[in-house]
């Protein structure tokens, strides 16, 4: 995204254009020109950091697309201002013995992390509590069909038959009626 800035007209009556990636980069640049500071100066230093922070303060860390725009922004302070006016202060240190803005000092580079990151909820899904369903309607079918059957017998029985597409081995099948894993599905309808 680009910011555009009209400037006024030239000598030829064409207007003037400034150009500016966003204009978060239009402001920071129009402070730094209207109160006639290098980014460098001490006093720039602070107002970008705390531009920075402004927009480190709204972050909600909910990994949404409003976030990561705001991080892309905080990364592109960092790189056009705060980087290059370390490097001009450590530069500058070098060949006069100034010191270092605390900011500067303690600057560490954003790096964002989402609080909660959305985990897939674990558990059966739809087609299986039907399968499920489907499992423990046959066994009462059965049961009903062949009295004299023992569970076992049932449990083989249905072990044979396709449910859903699918089949069940014999233990798999005893889970399910034992373990009760049929109820869930009643309990979400």
């Amino acid at each position: 995204m680009t910011y555009i800035d009209y400037a006024g007209l030239d000598d030829d009556g064409e207007p003037i254009l400034n150009e500016y990636s966003s204009e978060l980069e239009y402001k920071i640049e129009l402070w730094l020109y209207e109160n006639n500071y290098a980014p460098f100066h001490e006093e720039s230093i602070k107002y970008i950091f705390n531009v920075r922070k402004e927009i480190i303060d709204s972050l909600n860390y909910n990994n949404s697309e409003v976030e990561k725009v705001k991080s892309k922004i905080i990364k592109f302070i960092e790189n056009k201002y705060i980087f290059p006016s370390l490097q001009t202060w450590v530069a500058g240190n070098i060949v006069r013995s100034t010191t270092l803005p605390d900011l500067l000092k303690d600057f560490q580079k954003f790096k964002y992390k989402p609080k909660n990151e959305v985990k897939k909820i674990r558990g059966k899904s739809q087609s299986t509590k039907n399968r499920y369903l489907k499992v423990y309607d046959l066994f009462r079918d059965t049961q009903e069909k062949h009295d004299s059957w023992t569970k076992k017998e049932i449990y083989q029985h249905i072990s044979t038959k396709k449910i859903g597409g699918k089949k069940y081995s014999f233990t798999t099948i005893r889970d399910i009626i034992e373990k009760k894993k049929y109820l869930d599905t009643y309990e979400d309808k």
